[in-house]
């Protein structure tokens, strides 16, 4: 979603990606992860839109899919 996530849309909570691997993540709706403390490596022109493969993105994943 790029770093401003979803915007609009009524009821949208936000977490940083630690408070998202720590808390139970709304059942429903939209969430906003922020995960700039690990997605941050990558030059122009697509600055970190690849840095993707890590650990705690997977489990922010598994989590929201209810899978732990």
């Amino acid at each position: 979603m790029g770093h401003d996530g979803v915007q609009a849309v009524d009821g949208t909570r936000a977490f940083t990606l630690a408070e998202a691997l720590r808390a139970e993540l709304p059942a429903s709706g939209c969430v906003n992860v922020d995960a700039a403390a690990v997605v941050k490596r990558g030059g122009p022109p697509t600055g970190a839109h690849s840095d993707i493969v890590h650990r705690e993105l997977a489990q922010v994943v598994l989590a929201a899919g209810r899978i732990r």
